[in-house]
């Protein structure tokens, strides 16, 4: 659940191109990459196989150092965390979203 500001065009221009996705499971996808490229702790259910765990340890890691001897620009920031979380790449990751993934209640 998320409260947001109408004053806030940044979340507002995000939830216009998460729509423009068009079907739910693209929409997730874009959450599931998101959750997992931002976040540090998870916790995740021991159903989940080992070989998808270890795709998501490798995407929670791209969160960026970037280390240098003097203090990067603000553009060189940006430039590098769009490099870093291009959203393009989340078709390369399982979508725990998705309802392949769905736990049951057995």
């Amino acid at each position: 659940m998320m409260f947001v500001s109408k004053d806030n065009n940044r979340y507002g221009r995000f939830f216009k191109q998460l729509k423009k996705l068009g079907s739910l499971n693209e929409q997730l996808s874009v959450i599931n990459y998101i959750l997992f490229s931002y976040s540090e702790d998870y916790f995740l259910s021991s159903n989940i196989p080992q070989n998808i765990l270890k795709e998501l340890v490798a995407l929670s890691g791209k969160t960026p150092e970037l280390l240098t001897l003097t203090p990067p620009s603000p553009e060189r920031i940006l430039e590098a965390a769009k490099e870093i979380f291009d959203f393009r790449d989340r078709q390369n990751i399982p979508n725990l979203l998705s309802s392949q993934f769905a736990l049951n209640n057995e």
